[in-house]
């Protein structure tokens, strides 16, 4: 019986190194995603509006296509549930 519990506890330390692993790439992914958006940010702050610039324009597209392709948006469209109006 101790064996088991000795088993589950190796268990759960090859879990965490696992989820370490995998939190470190999320914290890194998380970290690449803010410096991208706040160079795109910059970039198009700094546009002149009385200058028209087609290589910074160019740049920001690139940008904002790059940003947009790392992204992973997930959306699901849930059914609007109603069943509390029968009862109210």
């Amino acid at each position: 019986a101790w064996a088991e519990v000795a088993n589950f506890e190796r268990q759960k330390v090859k879990t965490l190194e696992a989820l370490e692993t995998t939190l470190n790439q999320y914290t890194q992914f998380e970290k690449s995603t803010l410096e991208q958006v706040n160079a795109l940010r910059q970039q198009i702050l700094s546009l002149n509006v009385d200058h028209t610039d087609i290589a910074q324009l160019q740049q920001i597209e690139k940008m904002s296509k790059e940003l947009i392709h790392s992204l992973n948006v997930v959306v699901e469209n849930y059914p609007e549930l109603k069943a509390d109006t029968l009862y109210g």
